[in-house]
């Protein structure tokens, strides 16, 4: 009787521990196809684009990137206007959340790729500014002193000029702050 019930237990110990291993085969399996790719490479984030970008806040920054190489290839055209303008309106957000931020909150690589983003950006309102005008050539200058350097940016309006005063002055604010 009692080495037919020992048995009888410790079957039922191996039967468990089966069937928790299986469990446990089950889920790492369920992991494995929710976190890797179909080709086997790991991803954390989903096997699209746009799972990888849902809810990561993710930045996605083709449209920048497509506009810098139009430009650099001298093929930026006043077809994209519209582009060149959702950009600046995405880079004006930035800027907004910058000078909202708490002191220290805003690294200088973060001030940095501001500044070249501003700079793409004049120089794409140039090249489009130059294909609108067809000929005229008022430019507006500001002048920027950095590190006992001074830079001068021409804009092509006294508008564009204004608000790249009122930008630097408060990446200024926000670096002073950090």
């Amino acid at each position: 009787g009692d080495a037919a019930n020992r048995a009888a237990g410790g079957y039922r110990n191996v039967a468990r521990d089966a069937e928790a291993a299986a469990e446990s085969a089950r889920r790492l399996a369920e992991f494995n196809n929710r976190f890797s790719a179909p080709d086997g490479k790991f991803s954390q984030t989903g096997n699209t684009r746009e799972e990888r970008l849902q809810g990561q806040n993710a930045v996605d920054d083709t449209l920048r990137l497509d506009l810098v190489n139009k430009l650099n290839k001298g093929k930026l055209t006043q077809a994209d206007a519209g582009d060149v303008k959702a950009f600046a309106d995405a880079l004006a957000q930035n800027i907004a959340l910058a000078q909202d931020a708490t002191p220290g909150a805003i690294s200088t690589d973060f001030l940095r790729s501001i500044r070249e983003m501003q700079a793409q950006l004049i120089r794409m309102q140039q090249v489009l500014g130059a294909g609108q005008a067809a000929g005229a050539s008022t430019t507006h200058n500001v002048n920027i002193s950095l590190g006992g350097r001074t830079t001068t940016i021409n804009t092509a309006s006294a508008s564009d000029a204004a608000a790249l005063s009122q930008f630097l002055g408060g990446l200024q604010d926000a670096a002073s702050r950090a």
